[in-house]
């Protein structure tokens, strides 16, 4: 059994990516590169999305991003306007660079977070791990199986929730940053990224128009 049509898709431009550095875009009018779609009356969005959201999704999905991006647009003919597809490029770009900079704020606010959390968090799980060890001589050492069980009991919550307290913002210090500054990465590329403008073939075009910038 073959992959459903949308994962195909992205697979066929995920190859295309990873060989040749390029991700292609089809879209109505070059306007769409960084306009939404509009939204259909069940608040649904209509049948394509922006380019450069599904650009951006399309790198988001590879393993590892190319050192260089080039972003194939391909436009209906008709709508193929020399002058449009420059405004597109220019809000392309700084849409990019937009989201770049958000998300690397998002990244760093993150790490913050966790740095700053971190030492009253050392402080508060050593003082449950005391406690932890505390109630676990006392459980070895006291008469009676209730209290034995009781002490035991608190000291493995001890234990429970020293590791809670010191795992929250170990996990944002070294990992929770990482989706944010992927998704930062990203942008970074599409923003320095080579766009060329096609003119989709059809029978009334004999020739297809391209324009590369750096």
């Amino acid at each position: 059994m073959g992959l459903p049509a949308g994962q195909e898709t992205l697979a066929a431009a995920e190859r295309l990516l990873e060989q040749e550095g390029v991700v292609e875009v089809e879209l109505p009018s070059a306007e769409q590169l960084v306009s939404e779609p509009p939204i259909e009356p069940l608040g649904r969005s209509g049948p394509y999305q922006s380019g450069v959201a599904y650009a951006s999704s399309v790198l988001q999905s590879v393993r590892r991003l190319p050192d260089e991006v080039a972003v194939r647009v391909v436009v209906n003919g008709e709508s193929f306007d020399e002058g449009t597809n420059a405004e597109a490029e220019t809000a392309f770009r700084d849409y990019c660079r937009f989201r770049a900079e958000d998300a690397w704020r998002q990244a760093a606010t993150v790490r913050q977070t966790g740095a700053r959390q971190l030492w009253p968090a050392l402080a508060l799980a050593a003082v449950a791990a005391a406690v932890a060890a505390v109630c676990g001589y006392l459980g070895e050492s006291v008469d009676g199986k209730a209290a034995e069980a009781l002490l035991l009991v608190i000291a493995g919550i001890g234990v429970i929730a020293a590791w809670i307290i010191i795992w929250v913002p170990t996990e944002e210090l070294l990992f929770g940053w990482r989706a944010p500054g992927h998704v930062a990465e990203v942008f970074d590329r599409l923003s320095r990224a080579k766009l060329e403008f096609v003119r989709r073939r059809t029978p009334d075009w004999l020739e297809v128009t391209r324009r590369g910038t750096g």
